[in-house]
């Protein structure tokens, strides 16, 4: 995947499913960007707990957004990570 600046093209992916999951009532523009890992090839955005979940297939994690903080954890998934997907049922 192509670079700008040594940022990921992919973290306009992220910004983009943020928005798409506030509404754009409220973000008509980007306010935030948050790093991700190389090659980010899949996003999922879970509304209930206000997670975005970024599979990036180069570094072999995913990263996990907390979309009310913009902060980032990192988690180890193993080679080529392709897709993701999130169960938006509410927690207890």
């Amino acid at each position: 995947m192509r670079t700008t600046k040594g940022h990921p093209l992919g973290m306009l992916v992220v910004c983009a499913a943020v928005v798409v999951c506030l509404g754009t009532a409220s973000a008509d523009w980007v306010t935030a960007t948050v790093p991700t890992g190389n090659a980010p090839s899949a996003v999922a955005v879970n509304p209930v707990t206000n997670r975005v979940y970024v599979a990036n297939s180069s570094s072999k994690d995913v990263t996990v957004i907390d979309g009310s903080t913009n902060g980032t954890t990192t988690v180890p998934v193993g080679s080529d990570p392709g897709a993701v997907a999130v169960n938006p049922v509410k927690r207890a």
